[in-house]
């Protein structure tokens, strides 16, 4: 019954290893030493902190990926030490192995991930600055339409106050042309506000 409550709290962990993976790796291994030192088979309990270690080494920082290796080797000096019942040379090269699979292949995602988030941060960035060139190019369109509309309209309120001005001199004297000035105005104005 011991032997299985140390093997199921060297797993159990597992579950939570991409959200804590160096603390994951490190609660694996004392139920892991315990089941060596009372002289237990620890069977595949060992693929534990191997997963654990795969981990550690793609999914954490690099710092943490380092104490890992530490770990491992912490480990591994303990297991020699304790000389579990159950593991053989042949069994110490293969998880040897697996353990240097495992960091190959560890670092090897990391390296991955991390050169797609770079380029993601870069395509994100390319289209930021894409969008900043069309709304400096909308802005600017419509600095040059406010322009002309500004000119159109200074233009027409400038031959607008003339004719007023012509008009109101021409009122007592000249009624005709100060109602064809007043026309004109009205005109121009109407010829105004069609040009926004």
């Amino acid at each position: 019954m011991l032997s299985f409550v140390l093997t199921a709290a060297a797993v159990l962990p597992l579950a939570v290893r991409r959200a804590f993976p160096l603390a994951v790796l490190i609660a694996c291994l004392p139920s892991l030493i315990a089941l060596m030192a009372l002289h237990f088979a620890v069977g595949t309990t060992v693929l534990g902190v191997e997963v654990a270690f795969y981990t550690v080494t793609a999914w954490d920082t690099r710092r943490n990926a380092r104490w890992g290796v530490l770990v491992v080797l912490v480990c591994i000096g303990v297991t020699a030490l304790l000389g579990p019942v159950d593991l053989s040379a042949e069994g110490i090269a293969v998880n040897g192995a697996v353990l240097i699979g495992g960091r190959i292949l560890g670092t090897g995602t990391r390296e991955r991930r991390e050169r797609h988030a770079v380029e993601i941060r870069a395509a994100q960035a390319r289209a930021q600055a894409e969008q900043d060139r069309a709304a400096r190019a909308t802005a600017e369109e419509r600095l040059r339409i406010t322009r002309e509309l500004h000119d159109v309209l200074g233009h027409a309120l400038s031959v607008m106050v003339v004719q007023a001005g012509a008009a109101r001199h021409l009122m007592d004297n000249q009624p005709a042309k100060a109602r064809e000035a007043v026309t004109a105005i009205a005109e121009t104005g109407r010829f105004s506000l069609g040009q926004r």
